[in-house]
């Protein structure tokens, strides 16, 4: 997401006054600066509307704001929220109906609210082009897509086999690799198919199990992104089970499981990528008392928003 860099905007100190907030809404009751003419501060959140801290002195009826949050990238830089036009003017206040919101943010209290006029002069005089993401309309459930390449180990896996499949196979560190494709939902949460192979192929150890893995988890993602945002999350998944077996044997099998994982995105940059780093437990139903591919699960994958 490209940024929006204010420069010289003296901050000072006035009063705002709001009716509380119904249920469901974000509201900011104490008082709060305002800047010049144009930079103001959100105050209060429906899901169709924002409350600024300017009044009719500040603002006029229809004037267009642009919403912006503090950038992670540096101080005095902000990143683009969305789109507002105010509908009421109050003495102290005004409200605006959201026009838009950039895919994968929030409008939240305290966030910064600049005329659109103001900051186009701004540019004019400063002769600098200005990009942002693709508006996303107010109620979009959907955001970003991403790919992620995971490699790791699984431990305490059972699939170990021994000299007969009679015997429980041996525990051992198993070693994996996958691709996982997501996509959020309302910024917070995260759909997941992770594709994983694992066992006998990857000649990582002593494992004579092949396994194959389709995953379905969702996440929740704590904090904004672009920022580091930790998760936990919980999914099911269906896994093929293989190995050489005797003549006249079994020698596969389809087993469910369960999942319970959390894990750390760390941005590289500004470009979309993010490092990956993932811990949790997959419960996988056993294979005639003999083999148990349930492990505790360490990742690390590198990944990209689409």
């Amino acid at each position: 997401m490209r940024s929006l860099f204010v420069v010289g905007l003296l901050v000072m100190p006035t009063s705002v006054t709001a009716e509380g907030p119904a249920e469901g809404e974000r509201s900011l009751s104490t008082a709060a600066p305002s800047g010049p003419p144009g930079l103001l501060y959100v105050i209060k959140v429906t899901p169709a509307l924002v409350y600024l801290d300017g009044g009719g002195s500040a603002v006029n009826m229809g004037e267009r704001f642009l919403i912006l949050r503090d950038s992670d990238r540096g101080e005095g830089l902000y990143d683009k929220v969305g789109e507002a036009r105010v509908i009421r003017l109050f003495e102290e206040f005004s409200i605006a109906e959201i026009l838009s919101v950039s895919a994968g943010v929030e409008i939240e209290v305290l966030q910064r609210a600049i005329s659109a006029a103001y900051w186009e002069a701004m540019v004019s005089t400063a002769a600098m082009p200005v990009s942002s993401p693709p508006p996303w309309k107010p109620g979009a459930a959907l955001g970003q897509w991403s790919i992620q390449l995971l490699g790791g180990v699984g431990l305490q896996k059972g699939i170990d086999l021994q000299d007969t499949i009679v015997t429980p196979a041996r525990e051992i560190t198993d070693a994996s690799a996958g691709v996982r494709l997501g996509r959020t939902v309302a910024s917070k949460f995260r759909l997941n198919l992770t594709l994983r192979i694992s066992g006998d192929p990857l000649q990582a150890g002593t494992a004579d199990v092949t396994q194959l893995s389709a995953e379905l988890d969702g996440h929740y993602l704590f904090n904004h992104p672009g920022s580091v945002r930790p998760w936990v999350g919980i999914g099911a998944g269906l896994h093929r089970l293989t190995w050489d077996a005797p003549a006249g044997a079994e020698d596969s099998a389809d087993k469910a499981g369960l999942n319970a994982m959390g894990g750390l995105d760390v941005p590289l940059g500004r470009n979309g990528w993010s490092l990956m780093l993932e811990g949790g437990y997959q419960g996988v139903v056993q294979w005639n008392d003999i083999i148990d591919a349930s492990s505790i699960r360490v990742h690390v994958g590198i990944g990209k928003h689409l």
